[in-house]
């Protein structure tokens, strides 16, 4: 009695501080982007990128210190200079580029002239600076290239002032400054181009903005001048950038300015530098994106800029916290690609992407507790909090935060009249007044004082009390009487199913549905029983506009159609389940929300996910593609009156308008980026792309193609198809594996074709194809079989005249000998290639040739970063079996066991090679360990099937088998002798623990 005394006044006493604290816990929300990031781990030359573009094809170029980078989104290409070799680029250091109306690249190098390179033809031209030439190049130190509407190239120089190319001359025109001339351009240091409208150009020096009349090589010069108004915000211009409108804007060391053409002046708007926590007000650069967003690029992080609010509204800067922060705050390039990403080069960091069409905020508060327990949007609007620390009250509107009550809730709701009711663990129910948020405990007399509240539905005057084991109470509010008390019975299938209670819904029929440990039930008033749906811990439950109930569970998503007028048996129930296998990031689905359109959201362990119900398919958020953090929690969601969605995790809240959050429709481009034949790749005179076919010989039995879609959004969700005309009689989809391999494909004339998808499941249907020509065997053409045969024929009429009745019996001889040599020879020639490649007895893919297609794919999945499984699989007892049944029959226990293997394997890409002796290796490519597991189990069951008898095997009548699995994504730390090592200590251990069993290697 004492203890209960003392427990109620320490709750008095909480109670009382919650109510008169001091409410230093602020929320605040903020649209950040999340920041993909390419760096040197990423396979880029350098961390400094000055410079990037885009060509016809996708492909993205970035310049950086140390060398020019291509990337395809899979791999990079390095440009490197060689002084032995002319054709190689000038200098590795990019500090421009400018793709022209021909698709050139055109480089500018620091201290090696501009570079125009022809990747179609891998050819470079180099103009440079000669002292003794004043038709060359002005400066070596190009930083910046331009071609304007009518096709001429201009370079501006770090102290040669402008240059205008003749290209069919190699000859440049300077435009320098003159001190004495007001008419020339006022500094030689050129940092940025742009055309006007008129045609003329605009131009960025160190010293004033110029506009060029170039007709008649004219400079008007506009520089600060602190005394008069409209001028420009500084005289050091370092980008310039046209508008949709024609309109100037131009970045200065002190912020950006608006250029107005009529009247000749300026409107300048300098960042917030107290408000951003930037240190500079330098603009290096400028990028008005498709939206009409002007982005800024500075030497302190990266500005948005509203054209039509002409105002800075977001600032984005590196975290150290935040790894989906901008890698560096020194931006010197921006670009937005043909998809709508944005990216920015930074000094020293790498590159930074991101996508404006995905805009998720970010609810967080100024303390350490930052894990959220539950959400709720009241009639007011306000979004009501749950944390460890307290209920908070939360306006979005004007962002003010107010303590309700300061124990950790697990559920809150409202009732008719506005009142919040919060449940908290040791069975405390508290009611807050709609206004003034007064509280009052309400007293329910569980049967474990200590229990926890889980859930609450106020339905009337009655309080439906979800527990977490203690059962399902029914509570009169206005007495505080229990009037019901529901618990699960094991032998009463008509109780509910369980007594751990996380979720209570009432549907649009008026029908009550609780989630339980044990599934879902459906609560018959007039008859007080339940009927119960799956068996798994179910988490929340929804009705969507069609009333179909879905529900969000440890094993996925389910949705259960139930007509309203039926009795409830199991022929009217329909029950579907969506899992990782139908495309979720994660089987945990923690909350349901429903989109105006009748889509689902949900939030899992491993992000946020949009369900189509129209064709049943899911498009995944996570870290790669917008979201900032990725593991929420049960009871946190709450959808606003005009559809925000609120989802509540271990970091925050994430919100957003699913109308904001934007699929890509850009058709990608697709590549074929390599070719191998028998694992050594062709190299071409052209770029590959650019080759239409490929011929190969009878000698070459193994060929592979590797590909890349180009679309940038979510690399690793470009999925991809392909096919060989001629051999495979349909598509092949392969999900986001780049590469296929090939091997003893017959002589003849063949097509590979591949398209690709981008993230959003958008074809190119069109693809990318080549032709492959495969020669025979010199004695197996169509020139020697004629010639043979014509030989043939003249030795026939010869010897017609000669001796007609004998020599036609010892020609009929001739002819059958030469049929049946050149039948040997043939035989005999595919025996020798066949016998180079693949095992006779068990006609698998011998060992020599096992490892040549161990290491291509090893080498593939490092490049994709793909997992890479194997099996090493042993016969059980199998020098017992040879010796007791002989030699014969041990032969054809390896033939059956070896087309067993060949039939488990679907894919072309995957490879059963005989080892040695009774050992097989199995290769998958981009198979994870699971994926390697089933296959392994299907082998094992394939196997017992067969029930070969083995009277001499020590754990089974029948033959049967030990497996050693391992897999890994290759990384530079680990080799591939890893990972076959790895699967052989495996495949020791399962014969060591006894045989016929599956064992997995230690994570390498």
């Amino acid at each position: 009695m004492i203890k209960k005394i003392l427990v109620m006044l320490i709750i008095t006493v909480i109670v009382h501080v919650g109510a008169h604290a001091d409410e230093t816990v602020k929320f605040t929300k903020s649209t950040n982007f999340t920041f993909k990031s390419l760096t040197l781990g990423d396979g880029l030359s350098n961390g400094s990128v000055y410079t990037i573009g885009q060509d016809s094809r996708g492909a993205m170029w970035l310049g950086t210190d140390d060398r020019l980078n291509m990337y395809d989104g899979i791999d990079f290409t390095n440009f490197e200079n060689d002084p032995e070799n002319i054709n190689s680029i000038a200098s590795n250091s990019a500090s421009n580029i400018f793709i022209d109306s021909g698709d050139n690249i055109w480089i500018g190098t620091w201290g090696a002239g501009l570079d125009k390179y022809d990747y179609a033809q891998k050819q470079f031209t180099h103009y440079a600076n000669d002292q003794n030439d004043l038709n060359s190049l002005g400066d070596n130190r190009v930083q910046t290239v331009f071609q304007d509407s009518s096709g001429t190239v201009w370079a501006g120089t770090y102290a040669g002032g402008l240059n205008k190319l003749n290209e069919a001359e190699g000859t440049f025109v300077r435009y320098m400054n003159d001190p004495q001339d007001p008419t020339s351009i006022s500094n030689n240091r050129i940092w940025g181009i742009c055309e006007a409208d008129d045609g003329n150009l605009v131009i960025a020096t160190s010293d004033g903005l110029n506009y060029f009349d170039v007709k008649n090589g004219i400079f008007e010069s506009y520089k600060n001048n602190p005394e008069m108004q409209g001028t420009i915000a500084s005289s050091r211009t370092r980008a310039v950038h046209k508008g949709a409108d024609g309109e100037i804007w131009v970045g200065t060391e002190s912020g950006v300015s608006l250029f107005d053409s009529e009247s000749k002046t300026f409107q300048n708007f300098k960042p917030e530098l107290s408000r951003s926590g930037m240190t500079s007000s330098v603009v290096n650069v400028l990028l008005l994106d498709d939206k009409g967003t002007l982005w800024v690029g500075g030497s302190d992080g990266l500005l948005e800029f509203d054209v039509k609010e002409k105002k800075f509204v977001n600032y984005y800067r590196h975290s150290e916290q935040d790894a989906g922060s901008l890698v560096n705050n020194n931006v010197r390039a921006l670009y937005q690609d043909r998809s709508g990403l944005i990216w920015v080069g930074t000094r020293g960091g790498g590159v930074s992407i991101f996508n404006p069409d995905i805009s998720f905020s970010h609810i967080e508060n100024n303390t350490d507790n930052i894990e959220i327990e539950t959400l709720m949007i009241d009639k007011s609007g306000s979004l009501l909090i749950g944390k460890s620390d307290g209920l908070f009250k939360y306006t979005p509107s004007d962002g003010q935060t107010q303590l309700i009550f300061d124990l950790k809730p697990n559920t809150v709701c409202e009732d008719s009249q506005g009142n919040i009711w919060a449940g908290f663990t040791d069975g405390l129910i508290y009611k807050f007044e709609h206004s003034t948020f007064t509280s009052k405990e309400i007293k329910v007399p569980f049967d474990d004082e200590h229990v926890s509240v889980m859930g609450l539905f106020a339905d009337g005057d009655d309080l439906w009390v979800a527990t977490y084991g203690s059962g399902l109470y029914l509570i009169d509010t206005k007495s505080e009487d229990v009037k019901e008390v529901y618990v699960n019975d094991e032998n009463n299938q008509s109780s509910i199913s369980g007594n751990e209670i996380w979720s209570i819904f009432k549907d649009s029929n008026g029908r009550l549905w609780f989630g339980t440990q044990s599934g879902v039930s459906l609560l018959n008033r007039d008859a007080n029983t339940f009927s119960s749906y799956i068996t798994n811990f179910v988490y929340s439950i929804h009705e969507d506009i069609d009333g179909t109930m879905w529900l969000g569970s440890r094993d996925g998503l389910h949705s259960i159609g139930i007509d309203p007028t039926s009795d409830l048996t199991d022929e009217t129930v329909e029950i579907k389940r969506y899992d990782q296998s139908d495309g979720l990031p994660n089987n945990m689905v923690y909350c349901i929300q429903e989109d105006y359109k009748g889509n689902l959201w949900v939030s899992t362990e491993y992000g946020i996910s949009k369900f189509d119900k129209t064709n049943s398919s899911f498009k995944n958020y996570s870290k790669k593609n917008g979201l900032r953090y990725e593991k929420f929690k049960p009871h946190a969601s709450a959808k606003s009156a005009d559809g925000e969605i609120f989802f509540g995790g271990t970091n925050g809240i994430t919100s957003f308008f699913p109308e904001d959050i934007k699929e890509s429709k850009t058709v990608p481009n697709v590549i074929i980026t390599k070719i191998e034949i028998n694992g050594n790749p062709l190299e071409f005179d052209q770029s590959i792309d650019r080759v239409e076919a490929i011929n190969l010989n009878y000698k070459d039995v193994l060929f592979s193609f590797e590909f890349a879609a180009l679309d940038f959004t979510d690399i690793r969700s470009n999925q991809y198809a392909y096919m060989l005309e001629g051999f495979d009689s349909d598509w092949i989809y392969v999900k986001n594996r780049n590469y296929v391999s090939y091997t003893s494909i017959k002589p003849g004339e063949y097509t590979f074709r591949v398209k690709a998808s981008n993230s959003d499941g958008h074809w190119n249907e069109e693809g990318k194809e080549i032709k492959i020509i495969i020669t025979p065997p010199w004695w197996n053409t169509v020139k020697i079989k004629a010639t043979g045969s014509i030989f043939v024929i003249i030795l026939l009429m010869g010897s017609y005249y000669i001796r007609v009745t004998s020599l036609k019996r010892r020609n009929a001889m001739l002819e059958k000998r030469v049929d049946e040599r050149t039948r040997e020879l043939a035989v005999l020639n595919e025996e020798l290639i066949k016998r180079a490649s693949v095992d006779g007895l068990t006609q698998l893919t011998n060992r020599r040739y096992g490892d040549i297609h161990l290491e291509t794919e090893w080498k593939r999945a490092q490049r994709g970063q793909f997992e890479l499984s194997i099996i090493f699989i042993d016969i059980d007892y199998f020098k017992p079996y040879n010796d007791f049944y002989g030699h014969p029959k041990g032969d054809e226990c390896l033939k059956l066991f070896s087309a067993l293997l060949s039939k488990t394997l679907k894919r072309p890409s995957d490879r059963a090679c005989r080892y040695g002796g009774e050992e097989f290796l199995l290769i998958l490519p981009d198979t994870p360990l699971e994926g390697a597991v089933k296959v392994a189990e299907t082998i094992q069951k394939e196997l017992g099937d067969l029930e070969i008898p083995h009277e001499m095997s020590k754990i089974s009548e029948f033959v049967t088998c030990s497996m050693g699995i391992a897999s890994i994504i290759p990384q530079n730390e680990f080799g591939m002798a890893d990972l076959v090592k790895s699967a052989d200590i495996a495949l020791y251990k399962a014969k060591e623990q006894g045989r016929n069993r599956i064992v997995v290697g230690d994570a390498v």
